[in-house]
């Protein structure tokens, strides 16, 4: 305890300090190593190498247009236009109303408007698409 306008002594961890008479020492807390991070599980269908992904998840609500070059993963819901070089990924529980245009359409979610894709759509089981797909020529 430092008393009001006394310097207080630096302690070092390498060296104890001694004890004023009439003190009982008070042990110290040891510093242990940081935890290590957690471990984040990759996603199913990780973007290839090279390639970025932008995600967002469920409870986001989107409205709008996106536009780019990387893959987008959407698992929460959004309305607008989609218009990018890269894959889109919709996972299940997404619910997207949107003109889309991509290199590759994985639907998971709900999907409703058109889609035009570079090379395949894929609907897996959980997915609904209500609109017209097809391939760019």
């Amino acid at each position: 305890m430092a008393l009001w306008n006394q310097a207080t002594p630096e302690v070092s961890p390498e060296k104890p300090q001694p004890v004023p008479p009439g003190l009982t020492p008070t042990p110290t807390a040891t510093t242990s190593a940081p935890t290590p991070a957690p471990v984040v599980p990759t996603p199913k269908e990780s973007a290839p190498s090279g390639r970025r992904e932008s995600v967002f998840g469920p409870g986001v609500t989107i409205e709008g247009k996106i536009e780019g070059d990387a893959d987008i993963r959407i698992g929460g819901k959004f309305k607008g236009d989609i218009q990018i070089k890269g894959d889109l990924n919709l996972d299940k529980g997404a619910k997207v109303s949107a003109k889309v245009q991509a290199a590759n359409v994985t639907i998971g979610g709900e999907l409703e408007g058109n889609v035009i894709a570079g090379a395949q759509v894929k609907l897996l089981e959980s997915g609904q698409l209500v609109g017209i797909s097809k391939q760019r020529r």
